[in-house]
């Protein structure tokens, strides 16, 4: 098996629906109609509190990657708190989503699967490197 280190260079910056940012895209699995896609792997700076654009017929998974986190409100009276680092939130992509940033901007990343056609399964964790004595 043959590996590539991807760059910088190799990656999509594409416009938020909404107009308010943007994002950029790491792997995209495109269909053969119109615009849509049956996975997207990316990431985003949120730089202000706002509406998240609509992505019906997708679901979401977002993970806080940088930032002192953020509030997402949804639609349907549910909400998730995005605290710490790696703090994930699935939702679906057709919700009125309202994020409330925490304590500035945050980066995240962001798992979208088209429905009915695959899904996702994420975890997200810190890998800690141990820097200790072994031995006490």
């Amino acid at each position: 098996m043959q590996s590539r280190l991807f760059t910088h260079q190799d990656f999509k910056t594409v416009p938020w629906k909404n107009g308010k940012g943007s994002t950029r895209e790491l792997r995209v699995e495109n269909l053969e109609t119109d615009d849509a896609f049956a996975w997207r792997l990316s990431m985003a700076p949120v730089m202000t509190d706002g509406l998240f654009s609509d992505f019906s017929g997708y679901d979401r998974k977002l993970i806080l990657v940088e930032g002192k986190g953020m509030t997402l409100r949804y639609g349907n009276g549910q909400a998730d708190q995005l605290n710490n680092r790696f703090d994930m939130a699935s939702f679906d992509g057709g919700w009125r989503t309202e994020a409330n940033l925490h304590q500035g901007e945050i980066l995240d990343f962001n798992v979208m699967t088209r429905q009915g056609v695959c899904h996702s399964q994420v975890d997200a964790f810190a890998n800690e490197l141990f820097t200790g004595n072994p031995a006490g």
